[in-house]
């Protein structure tokens, strides 16, 4: 503790020889010598701030896709006028990384280590759209008396993954009724989430189609090269496909984020796809994937 030392002292008088002045002896009215003295005493006593002694190594992280990873580390924070002096609701922890979202909590109380030191655990979840790289830890708390400490010396490395869903399963042509049918649009387009966190960029989504086969008559063929992808809603502007070869669509860009706000923009990409024509020789039966295998969307 720093101490404050406060006194006063009383004014002491000795007169070492008698005063005959009878006048001066009725101002101080003596009765007679004094032969002692007093000090009157005070002692402020200082808070002292209290201190972040250690936080505890977090290893290289990686996020769960399309959910959350609770992460579980402790520090200790100590207090030389004691333990009782921590104000333990106000242990909080957080992961701070620049263009990102401070993910924080409050940490709970452990235990007293050894009367002036506390631990205390904390867990912080991070979310499959955090991005990858270095993320600072940052721990404070205060004491009764309003005094605060921060410690942000440690970090902790999060993972890329790269990873997606998208639906529908299945696309229809029910406009592509005859053979001079010409721009045509799926009745679905394809909505692509992002349930990572690595930032795709343009271009960095490939589409590999196949030639739909006639079920009754398989030799027919609708050729993939008669199909187009695009980002928009539109005909012949569209990325022309190829049979069984992966096509980068240009323009897509499938960006890490929140995809539940479902806005087809935030951590999501959109493909839309047109029958742009198909081959006089095809005869009225149905033609389907299901003979050369399923299209496929991927990031490249």
């Amino acid at each position: 503790m720093n101490l404050k030392i406060k006194y006063t002292l009383p004014i002491l008088l000795l007169f070492s020889t008698s005063i005959v002045s009878a006048g001066i002896l009725d101002w101080f009215d003596f009765t007679g010598r004094a032969t002692t003295g007093t000090h009157n005493i005070s002692i402020e006593l200082e808070n002292i701030n209290p201190a972040i002694e250690g936080v505890s190594t977090i290893p290289p992280q990686s996020i769960t896709e399309d959910g959350s990873s609770a992460i579980t580390f402790n520090f200790q924070a100590s207090d030389a006028d004691g333990v009782t002096n921590l104000n333990d609701t106000t242990a909080i922890a957080s992961f701070q990384r620049a263009g990102e979202v401070t993910r924080s909590t409050s940490c709970s109380l452990v235990g007293d280590l050894d009367g002036t030191t506390a631990n205390y655990t904390c867990t912080i979840d991070i979310w499959y759209f955090d991005g990858a790289g270095s993320w600072t830890i940052n721990v404070t708390i205060t004491d009764v008396n309003d005094a605060s400490t921060e410690d942000l010396g440690s970090s902790f490395t999060l993972g890329e993954t790269t990873a997606m869903t998208f639906a529908p399963n299945a696309l229809s042509f029910s406009g592509a009724t005859s053979p001079a049918t010409t721009d045509t649009l799926a009745d679905q387009n394809a909505l692509i989430n992002n349930t990572g966190n690595d930032e795709i960029i343009s271009g960095g989504l490939t589409v590999t189609a196949k030639n739909l086969a006639g079920e009754t008559d398989s030799a027919k063929l609708i050729y993939a090269g008669n199909f187009t992808v695009h980002t928009a809603n539109i005909c012949s502007v569209g990325t022309q496909m190829t049979h069984d070869s992966a096509v980068a669509v240009a323009g897509t860009t499938l960006p890490k984020g929140n995809h539940s706000i479902n806005d087809g923009s935030t951590g999501q990409e959109q493909l839309f796809y047109c029958l742009e024509a198909m081959n006089a020789d095809l005869t009225q039966q149905s033609y389907t994937t299901s003979g050369g295998g399923p299209w496929s969307i991927s990031i490249s």
